[in-house]
């Protein structure tokens, strides 16, 4: 299993063969416009959001083979449950490190209550993500000075976003974190933190 450490080193590489790749065939990926320009004696170069969602893509995969250890935090994900489709009150909750795997743990959930509710009923059932605007809402806490309790709060429902401002913030603070909330009702979750 590749460690934490050398997970950047690891990714990096596999993105160089598959620039190394693309380039044997002459392929070029075209620039979109605010990205970084490409280096013209180079054919293929893959830059900006390109760069970041391919290597997020591969990073994705080898935790799916257990080849990079899984140390995404838990997320809290709530459902709502419907019954022969009529929505029931409440919601289902769930902690999952993403919205796949937190659907798949809500239909398991429903599916065990309910067989051992009613053994002896087949009812259909599906459950839904609730989804709201602006969510999930990432905030950027940050601590200007060590052992403050003054602390700034910035909010934004943009990944990308979210990770340069967390980003920025470490240049200019004592102390940032960065969360994540899937819904209004849901609990923040903690995606990343860094200190001084």
């Amino acid at each position: 299993m590749i460690k934490k450490e050398d997970k950047p080193e690891f990714i990096g590489q596999i993105m160089d063969l598959f620039e190394d790749f693309l380039d044997e065939y002459g392929i070029k990926i075209p620039q979109k416009e605010g990205e970084e320009s490409y280096d013209p004696d180079t054919p293929v170069n893959l830059c900006g959001k390109a760069y970041d969602d391919l290597a997020e893509q591969l990073e994705g995969f080898f935790r799916s083979w257990g080849v990079i250890k899984d140390e995404r935090p838990q997320v809290e994900y709530l459902f709502i449950l419907s019954l022969n489709g009529i929505k029931c009150e409440g919601t289902i909750s769930v902690k999952a490190k993403d919205s796949d795997e937190a659907y798949r743990k809500a239909q398991d959930l429903a599916e065990t209550e309910l067989s051992s509710s009613f053994p002896s009923l087949d009812i259909p059932y599906d459950v839904e993500p609730i989804e709201e605007e602006g969510y999930p809402l990432y905030s950027i806490i940050t601590e200007f000075l060590p052992f403050s309790t003054e602390q700034k709060v910035v909010s934004t429902s943009d990944k990308a976003d979210a990770d340069a401002l967390f980003e920025k913030a470490c240049r200019d603070n004592s102390a940032v974190k960065l969360t994540v909330q899937t819904s209004s009702k849901a609990s923040p979750a903690i995606l990343k933190k860094w200190s001084i």
